[in-house]
């Protein structure tokens, strides 16, 4: 009989410097919280890392130990930030 592993999914999400956490043991679809798991670069992950959506993830060691809730004005803020950041790596050709 042959033996099939399935990889667990896990959850990469972007940061608002578009930096990649992975959630390993995140399922799809869902959101992260306090206690979970957090790598970057292949590396626990280690400091304040501003989401696009305005919170705040405060991760020590890898481990999540608290979540900030975004003010209104800072995500309407970081909005506008990622806004103009994307529209600069737009890449025209003229002909």
């Amino acid at each position: 009989m042959k033996r099939t592993f399935l990889k667990k999914a896990q959850l990469t999400l972007q940061t608002a410097l578009a930096e990649e956490l992975v959630f390993s043991e995140v399922e799809l679809g869902q959101n992260p919280s306090v206690g979970d798991e957090a790598m970057l670069d292949g590396k626990p992950a280690h400091g304040t890392f501003m989401m696009p959506e305005g919170h705040t993830l405060i991760i020590s060691e890898g481990v999540i130990v608290e979540i900030i809730p975004a003010s209104e004005d800072v995500a309407a803020q970081l909005k506008n930030f990622i806004k103009r950041r994307n529209s600069r790596r737009r890449v025209t050709f003229k002909k």
